[in-house]
C-alpha cells in the first residue's frame, strides 16, 4: 500500500489528523477527505488541519456507516478519545487488561465516557454528493464499526477503490473485513 501518488484519499476516522497530515506530506496534491464525527476530536482535527493552510483537504463531522440520513451514537472517552467507539463492549473487553497495566484507578479515569451522537453518511451517498470517480486510498479506522463503513459501499463504487487499509480490533473483525 502507498499513499505517495495517490490523488484522491478518503480518511474515515480521521481523529486528528495524523494520517491525513501524512498524506499531505507524502502526496502534496492529493485531495484528502476526512471524516470525524465525535466533535471534541473534529475541533481537534480542523485546528491540525488549518496549520497545513491547504484547500484541498475537507473535513467532514460526520459517521460514516451502512445507512444514510440518521445518527449514530457513540462512546467518547474525553481522557482516551482515540479510542471513542460506537460499539462500547469492544473497548470494555480490555478494561480488565487496562486495570493490570496502569491500576484500577488510572483505568477508572480513562474510561470515564460521555455519549456524543453524529449525523450517519454512508461512503457511497458522499462519492456520489462529491462525483468521486476514482479513489486511490481509502483509509477506515473506526473503532470496531469497520463492517458498517464498508457495508455502505454500494457495488458500483468498489471498483473505483484502488486501495484500503482497515484497522480491525479482533480477529473475527479482520476475518469478516478480510472476507468483504
Amino acid at each position: 500500500l502507498s499513499i505517495a501518488e495517490a490523488r484522491c484519499v478518503l480518511d474515515v476516522g480521521a481523529n486528528i489528523g495524523m494520517f491525513t497530515m501524512e498524506v499531505k506530506r507524502q502526496a502534496p496534491d492529493a485531495t484528502v477527505y476526512a471524516f470525524e464525527p465525535i466533535p471534541e476530536t473534529f475541533r481537534v482535527l480542523e485546528q491540525n488541519i488549518g496549520e497545513l493552510e491547504c484547500s484541498d483537504v475537507h473535513l467532514y463531522n460526520v459517521g460514516v456507516g451502512s445507512q444514510d440520513d440518521g445518527e449514530i451514537s457513540f462512546t467518547f472517552f474525553p481522557n482516551m478519545p482515540g479510542n471513542s467507539t460506537s460499539l462500547p463492549s469492544l473497548k470494555n473487553d480490555s478494561k480488565p487488561v487496562m486495570d493490570q497495566i496502569f491500576g484500577k484507578a488510572t483505568a477508572d479515569f480513562l474510561y470515564q465516557s460521555e455519549t456524543r451522537t453524529a449525523p450517519l453518511r454512508t461512503l457511497s451517498s458522499f462519492i456520489r454528493e462529491q462525483e468521486i470517480t476514482s479513489v486511490d486510498y481509502l483509509k477506515i479506522d473506526v473503532e470496531g464499526g469497520e463492517m458498517s463503513v464498508l457495508n455502505g459501499i454500494e457495488e458500483m463504487h468498489w471498483s473505483m477503490i484502488r486501495q484500503i487499509a482497515v484497522e480491525a480490533h479482533t480477529s473475527q473483525l479482520r476475518d469478516q473485513v478480510s472476507e468483504t
